[in-house]
């Protein structure tokens, strides 16, 4: 049954039948079969529908639910029924069918009143997914803007992010909310996420304005110069190099380790040619028993050149020998689509315009478990990896949470990347993106480092690749900016000042760097040492050279 979904509309009419099979459990993988095609299975809605109404022949209802939402639009005839199980007692349906109403978008109209009086329950299990489904339904859920105003206004709501969204994709009807929405995109003491939403609300309200308040982009991090590198004379790829990147692809299978990018107990950012760079982020206190294949790390050395191959194998299906299960007690296993980005990068912003909507098809919560990680999900981390970009096809989130991020499974995942990343010229392009990574600063709120940091990381992530792929080209820019560097011990009170004033974290951005042999960035170094009295620092660089 599971592979049927592989055929797609050819498969539906046999899916149709066995929807009414006497075996539950085959009118259920037919149900799961109908949400893997979506659209084209359009000609299965009657049959769902009764499904869905039919309480005592069909269990796990929720799937047959999530089958119509995945059709979208065209299951428009299902709305009554999908409104009826919102009031079910099955909570799993419940939440599969506010779900639903949202894909099925300005059709679901009728559904905006039900919607609504979820999203005034503020101590609502299905409150947020409410607000998503409002948003979804765009300017038709007009009606919602005076409560999704008061929970933008509520501060004691920390997800002020989906009304935010939502008031965003409801559009020029939602005029009424832009004070409030500019409110929160400068209120300095909310976290970059929500204002960014607020601001890209803004935006979609009213362009014009938008532009003229300063909403276009994100308004933690602004694009400054970018420094000019010209790319030195590089060998074409020759047919033994692409024949040895294919075979690296093909090894990618015999991985059976987690690490970062693939474990579903920590999160955190690597890269994989220089083990002492990577970061954790969040985890489970444990022994995560994380492995880097040599595949893995040959293909990340390998850079700009083994780029085209990995986005070409990014749909894959071959399974590797790492699986992903779900085994604690509370929590879940959940199918994101899930893409970083920066928001001053005009390819990305091009590509993802909704990627900070904070309404965009996050997760999925019917996700079949356990996992098998496919090679195209490794070339997903890969390619984040060379890029500088934390793409994740598998993490941890607090508290229980593992986030599978396949590009496999969500076909608009790697559609975008392949957008975001393909080239004529693989190197350029990379070089290119570096530098507008190097040329991204934080915007300093005045009180903490929230949202600023974004633009540190990216100046950070984007010199090290920098130095690895380019080193001839930037080592010079990159030394220049190390003899610049503020690096007198501040102190606890006063580290922050001497961050901003620097444009990036010193000890992260020196960290970064220091493995580089290049005679220039050896050199400023050895400067450093002699200016600096900040013990951190000085070990970093003498650790260096030990």
């Amino acid at each position: 049954m599971r592979s049927l979904s592989n055929f797609g509309d050819a498969a539906v009419p046999g899916l149709i039948t066995a929807l009414k099979h006497e075996d539950s459990n085959v009118r259920i993988w037919a149900a799961w079969a109908l949400t893997k095609i979506g659209p084209p299975a359009k000609a299965a809605v009657p049959a769902l529908i009764d499904s869905l109404r039919d309480k005592i022949g069909s269990r796990n209802r929720s799937i047959i639910a999530e089958a119509l939402g995945r059709i979208g639009p065209a299951a428009k005839e299902a709305v009554p029924a999908l409104i009826d199980a919102l009031g079910d007692s099955d909570e799993a349906l419940q939440r599969s069918a506010v779900g639903a109403l949202g894909k099925i978008g300005p059709n679901a109209k009728a559904a905006v009143p039900e919607l609504i009086k979820l999203a005034k329950d503020k101590n609502g299990r299905y409150r947020n997914s409410a607000i998503v489904a409002l948003g979804e339904i765009g300017p038709e859920a007009k009606a919602a803007v005076p409560i999704l105003m008061e929970a933008l206004g509520d501060k004691e709501n920390h997800d002020r992010q989906w009304s935010a969204g939502a008031l965003g994709r409801i559009g020029s009807q939602a005029k009424d909310a832009i004070p409030v929405l500019l409110a929160l995109a400068r209120d300095h003491e909310e976290g970059p996420r929500e204002a960014d939403v607020a601001a890209m609300a803004v935006m979609q309200i009213d362009p014009v304005l938008g532009a003229k308040e300063g909403m276009e982009f994100a308004y933690h991090v602004r694009l400054g110069k970018v420094p000019s590198a010209k790319l030195a004379s590089r060998a074409a790829v020759t047919d033994e190099q692409k024949k040895r990147i294919k075979a690296l692809i093909a090894k990618l299978a015999e991985i059976k380790d987690a690490d970062f990018g693939m474990s579903a107990t920590l999160t955190g950012d690597a890269f994989a040619p220089l083990p002492d760079q990577a970061r954790w982020g969040a985890g489970l206190l444990m022994h995560h028993q994380t492995n880097t294949s040599d595949a893995f790390r040959s293909l990340v050395e390998i850079g700009p050149d083994a780029l085209p191959f990995l986005l070409d194998s990014l749909d894959d299906p071959k399974p590797t020998k790492l699986q992903v299960k779900h085994n604690f007690g509370m929590g879940g296993m959940f199918l994101g689509n899930e893409i970083s980005r920066n928001p001053v990068n005009p390819v990305e912003k091009r590509v993802l315009p909704k990627e900070a909507s904070g309404d965009d098809d996050w997760f999925d919560t019917s996700y079949e478990r356990p996992y098998t990680l496919k090679v195209g999900d490794i070339c997903f981390v890969a390619i984040g990896q060379i890029v500088g970009r934390p793409y994740h096809a598998v993490r941890y989130q607090p508290t229980a949470i593992i986030m599978i991020n396949s590009p496999l499974e969500r076909k608009a995942l790697r559609d975008h990347v392949r957008a975001i990343w393909s080239s004529d010229d693989p190197a350029k392009m990379l070089l290119d993106s570096l530098l507008l990574d190097y040329a991204t600063e934080g915007l300093f709120n005045g009180r903490s480092l929230d949202g600023w940091s974004e633009g540190s990381d990216l100046q950070v992530q984007s010199a090290l690749r920098l130095l690895y792929y380019f080193p001839k080209e930037t080592a010079p820019l990159i030394a220049a900016r190390l003899r610049a560097l503020d690096v007198k011990d501040a102190g606890y009170d006063d580290f922050m000042k001497r961050d901003v004033k620097n444009g990036v974290r010193a000890v992260d951005f020196i960290k970064a760097v220091a493995w580089c042999k290049e005679p220039a960035i050896q050199e400023a170094l050895a400067d450093i040492a002699k200016r600096t009295n900040d013990s951190q620092i000085l070990k970093l660089i003498t650790g260096n050279k030990e």
